[in-house]
């Protein structure tokens, strides 16, 4: 089968957002599969993307295309961007349109071409609303994958979709194979643990947590936590307000360099909490399904994250993950120690969790359900 997904606009790839991981890591798992892949994404289309350097940020194999797709530059380039790109995408003929774009998805079934739209959130703006309820209309129209059960069912209630035209599909990673391990510590004998945290860190107010891992540092100045991600300027402000010896701000990192990093740590953190914001003020806590959450799975360590009934979809308490309310220091404090002071119980939570990864959650097995 010929796939052409439709990147979104106005991210570019290579890019340091998990959401261009998410696109790159499926295109190669649709490749994987057996498909013809190319994947569309804005830029100048007379320069032609560096699919060598994507590849290699991504830790990917060269098995897709790329093309780049002009997006115009003024107040509606992004509707432009999705006509544009549908239009292009047609120009392959291909078997299936993929996109997280509605607008693109709904120009390209206006013509006949099979469509599947990807949600990770209830569709926002005017625009793709419209092209939406359009899109679900059609006869071309394929299926609708959510990032959670959670966004499923609410989807399925409020467009009145059929179940038969619905997936619910997590997120991914890869099997980090072969990884660089440490062999497991034991905190009672005085080794020092080492303590992960990747991913984004804005504000305060963004809900990823920052500020309760701020806690923990003060806590455990025993421990030494390694926080990956961040921009310059976060990257410096956290460093400055925190201030301790015992973390280490590494900033963003190439993708392809994060199994490395993983097998570094001991204990891996995502304190999310109630509400955690995206662009634009969105807050995405009620169906999200966090890539590093897998990442973690994949690195076969100890997590600790933060208890929220859509993260149970993907993690059960006390068998793959300790789960901990989101706000609640004292309680991430015990949770901590536990892992600390129990190597056993590192182990184990990281096993079950690495083999649950396995049975249901590389991208390639996403890739498999998301067509089925």
């Amino acid at each position: 089968m010929k796939i052409c997904y439709v990147g979104q606009f106005p991210i570019p790839i290579p890019a340091p957002f998990a959401n261009s991981v998410q696109v790159v890591k499926m295109c190669a798992a649709f490749a994987e599969l057996g498909h013809e892949v190319v994947l569309l994404i804005p830029g100048d289309p007379g320069t032609p993307p560096d699919l060598d350097g994507i590849c290699k940020h991504y830790g990917v194999p060269r098995t897709f295309q790329v093309e780049h797709v002009d997006q115009g530059e003024h107040r509606w380039s992004p509707h432009v961007y999705a006509w544009r790109a549908a239009r292009r995408a047609l120009v392959h003929r291909p078997d299936l349109i993929y996109s997280r774009v509605a607008a693109a998805c709904c120009c390209a079934a206006l013509f006949g071409c099979p469509a599947t739209y990807e949600s990770h959130m209830p569709v926002r703006g005017a625009v793709s609303r419209t092209a939406f309820r359009v899109l679900v209309r059609l006869k071309s129209f394929h299926r609708l994958v959510c990032i959670s059960q959670s966004l499923a069912d609410h989807c399925q209630a409020f467009y009145g979709l059929p179940a038969s035209k619905i997936v619910a599909a997590h997120d991914g990673a890869d099997l980090f194979r072969p990884i660089l391990e440490r062999p497991p510590n034991d905190a009672g004998k005085g080794a020092q643990l080492r303590i992960g945290y990747f991913g984004s860190l804005g504000s305060g107010e963004s809900g990823r947590g920052i500020d309760l891992i701020h806690g923990l540092v003060k806590r455990f100045p025993e421990a030494q936590f390694d926080v990956v991600g961040g921009n310059r300027g976060e990257v410096e402000y956290w460093k400055y307000t925190i201030g301790l010896p015992n973390v280490t701000f590494h900033g963003r990192l190439p993708h392809s360099s994060l199994a490395e990093m993983y097998g570094r740590c001991d204990v891996l953190l995502a304190p999310y909490q109630k509400r955690v914001v995206v662009g634009g003020g969105t807050d995405t806590s009620a169906w999200m399904s966090p890539l590093k959450i897998f990442e973690y799975m994949a690195a076969g360590k100890a997590i600790v994250c933060s208890d929220m009934p859509v993260l149970r979809e993907v993690l059960e308490a006390e068998r793959t993950a300790l789960l901990v309310s989101p706000g609640d220091l004292d309680a991430w404090c015990r949770a901590l120690a536990r892992l600390i002071g129990d190597a056993a119980l590192r182990e184990r939570l990281g096993k079950a969790a690495q083999r649950e990864f396995e049975a249901k959650y590389t991208w390639t097995e996403r890739a498999r359900r998301v067509l089925v």
